[in-house]
């Protein structure tokens, strides 16, 4: 080792300006320690600037740690011409680089030259050295690569070098090695520095907090995407991207599953910085002891309901939001309940339900990747309540529509219960109707004013218990009456079709009129019942209308009125005859011959009539054995009036026919008995051998006659004449 040489010429390079073109052929990229150099001609857009270099353990200078320098953070500036370098490094660390040709000789770009300390240079040996503020090499067994070099036309100073090197010092067998750029215009990816810390262990399905800076030899490198995964359980799983500030500081918070996870965060590197990463190994963290209270009343009665309550707290303090699973188990097995969720401050509370035997409350929480599960319970006995009594008393009967007054007392095992709320309503034909509520006294008495609807109707007091005494309710009905009504209705005993007539009456009510009410009208007539007809009554609670009489025959009057909220329907009735236009009927019966079987003709003729032009034909058989008389036949006449039928005629008969009359024509009839019917008469003769003619020839045997006659009179005797001839005689 030596002192620190001097060195002649110095020229701090200034801003490329100009730049020797290079000729020389392409330098193929060579890796060394921090980085990697492009060959080919120098890009007129790049400006790179960087020293790198390492070296081994035993290396005098370096000691084997890398070393890594760029602006703005250091100083590089290269001095000399194209026969001599020398690159020097600033900053805390000053460190000088010296790359000298052989004697007559230039540097060339793309020439590897083996080198020895410049003062020790001959022949076509190059000049070579490495050294800082504190070292220096006595000798020096290097080689070095020019790999690009720029000069200044007019003055012949460096504007731009590159070189790659390796060195040995005093015979030392350790190796440096590195990379000088001074305004090159080739590309070099300098060494990048990652740094990455974060949250140590998290609880299964939380979050990781990540952090770190990226830098390069001249400082924070900024706006670099820092790609972040995570791998557990033999699975990569990729995370959210982070992005360096001006800074080169990065954040991130990502998930954390449900395992010890290593997280990496990489740097893909740029063509400026090489590619860096780094990795963080969260563990997972065991859930935390839960505390969870319930507490409530001890004892209630049957059949009413409780407020319980707790709180849910965890290692750091009351734990929000979490659901709080209850349930009930009593003499009719286990029953789940709605949970509830607790509030900031780890309190939970809920109303529930006894039922009619001791209870445990049971509340539950299932935890969470922080907090273990917990459960408490508590029990309430279950008190029989108080068997209660209640009565309703009121009248029987009572006017429609007015007040009457209901009345009760409520009562316990224990006695009265005072200031009890008892629920009156009235069901009636209208429905039910909500009639308030009545407070019991002292004595447990109560008392109500409650009012009466227009029917019948039943009150009914209900007491809804309390946590004391079961619930009990009563009722008690009452009969709606109504003062009596009395309505009349009279009409002339007899009008003649179409003369107008009129039916009136009187409506009142214990003597006394009833005054604007409207009466109901119905007419029944040959027509039918007519449609109601509504009248009115007046001031004196009388009443009328008037009838044209358009229909004749006997009518019929009915008036209803009825009633009102405090009067009783009543009703009447009425009759009168409307007289009628006369008409005629006539009957002719008329045969061939009036034998038993004849075909006799009925011919009817029917005078005018109104909207009826069909008649009723009835026989009435005048000799014992044909029966009664019968309906024979429901004719319409034509339109002269005429009608004909045919009849089978087996005795004297009495034909009538029946005209019903209509609306304008009253009934008639008529009738016609036919002549006496003669019977009809046959013989017969058996016994004969021949047949002549009308004459029958008998031999050795006494003819034989069968008389018939029609119609048959059993016991009736006849008398027959026979002609015979004997012998010819």
């Amino acid at each position: 080792m030596g002192s620190r040489p001097s060195w002649g010429e110095t020229l701090v390079l200034g801003s490329v300006a100009r730049r020797r073109a290079l000729g020389a052929a392409v330098l193929a990229a060579a890796v060394l320690a921090g980085g990697v150099a492009a060959g080919g001609p120098a890009s007129a857009t790049l400006d790179t600037t960087v020293v790198e270099f390492t070296g081994d353990a035993g290396d005098a200078l370096t000691h084997g740690v890398p070393r890594s320098f760029a602006p703005p953070a250091t100083s590089v500036d290269a001095t000399g011409t194209d026969t001599a370098v020398q690159v020097a490094v600033g900053g805390a660390e000053p460190w000088t680089f010296v790359f000298q040709a052989p004697a007559s000789q230039t540097l060339t770009v793309g020439t590897t030259y083996t080198a020895v300390k410049p003062a020790d240079m001959t022949g076509p040996s190059a000049g070579f050295d490495l050294s800082n503020a504190d070292t220096t090499c006595t000798t020096v067994n290097a080689s070095f690569t020019v790999l690009d070099l720029a000069t200044d036309p007019d003055t012949g100073a460096v504007t731009g070098f590159a070189a790659q090197f390796t060195s040995k010092c005093d015979g030392s067998g350790a190796l440096s090695q590195g990379r000088v750029y001074v305004h090159s215009s080739l590309a070099y990816a300098a060494t990048s520095a990652m740094t990455l810390t974060g949250t140590a262990s998290s609880f299964a399905g939380g979050s990781v907090d990540l952090g770190g800076t990226l830098t390069g030899p001249g400082g924070p490198i900024a706006g670099a995407t820092i790609t972040i995964s995570r791998r557990d359980g033999g699975v990569t799983t990729t995370l959210t991207d982070a992005t360096t500030g001006a800074d080169g500081a990065w954040t991130a918070t990502v998930a954390f599953a449900n395992a010890t996870a290593m997280y990496t965060a990489a740097f893909a590197g740029d063509p400026s910085h090489t590619a860096v990463q780094q990795q963080l190994q969260v563990a997972l963290r065991l859930p935390e002891t839960s505390t969870l209270s319930l507490s409530g009343p001890d004892s209630t009665f049957v059949s009413t309901s409780v407020d319980i309550a707790g709180v849910l707290s965890g290692p750091g303090g009351p734990i929000a939001g979490a659901t709080i699973a209850l349930s009930r188990t009593d003499g009719t097995g286990t029953d789940n309940l709605p949970s509830v969720v607790t509030g900031d401050d780890g309190a939970y509370s809920a109303t529930v339900a006894v039922g009619t035997t001791d209870a445990t409350f049971h509340a539950s929480y299932a935890g969470d990747a922080q907090h273990a599960t917990v459960a408490k319970s508590w029990a309430v006995t279950a008190v029989p309540r108080a068997t209660t009594t209640l009565t309703i008393t009121g009248p029987t009967s009572a006017l429609a529509t007015t007040s009457i007054d209901l009345s009760g007392t409520l009562s316990g095992t224990s006695g009265a219960v005072a200031g009890a709320t008892v629920t009156l309503t009235r069901q009636d034909a209208a429905g039910t109707v909500d009639l308030g509520t009545a407070l019991t006294e002292a004595d447990g008495s109560w008392i109500a004013h409650v009012a009466l609807g227009l029917t019948d109707a039943t009150f009914k007091a209900a007491y809804a218990g309390d946590s004391g005494h079961d619930p009990v309710n009563a009722t008690a009905s009452v009969v709606a009456s109504r003062d009596p009504s009395a309505l009349t209705l009279v009409a002339p005993a007899s009008v003649a079709r179409g003369t107008a007539y009129s039916v009136s009456g009187v409506l009142t009510a214990g003597g006394a009129p009833l005054v604007d009410q409207l009466v109901a009208l119905r007419r029944t007539d040959l027509a039918g019942t007519s449609a109601v007809i509504n009248v009115r009554t007046d001031a004196n609670g009388a009443y009328t209308y008037r009838d044209p009489a358009a229909v004749g025959g006997a009518v019929s009057w009915k008036a209803t009125w009825n009633g009102d909220a405090t009067h009783a329907s009543s009703e009447a009735a009425t009759s009168l005859m409307v007289t009628r236009a006369k008409t005629s009927v006539t009957i002719k019966a008329t045969a061939a011959s009036w034998v038993y079987g004849a075909k006799v003709t009925v011919a009817v003729h029917l005078g005018p009539s109104f909207d009826r032009r069909d008649v009723y034909v009835y026989a009435r058989p005048l000799t014992w054995g044909y029966g009664g008389t019968r309906l024979v036949g429901h004719v319409k006449v034509d339109s002269h009036g005429n009608a004909v039928m045919r009849f089978s005629l087996h005795a004297r008969t009495t034909f009538v026919v029946r005209f019903d009359g209509d609306q304008r024509y009253e009934a008639a009839s008529g009738a016609t008995t036919s002549p006496r019917i003669r019977p009809v008469v046959s013989v017969a003769l058996s016994g004969y051998y021949k047949r002549v003619g009308s004459l029958h020839l008998f031999h050795a045997v006494d003819p034989r006659q069968i008389i018939t006659v029609l119609p048959y009179r059993p016991g009736r005797c006849f008398s027959t004449t026979v002609q015979a001839f004997q012998a010819g005689r």
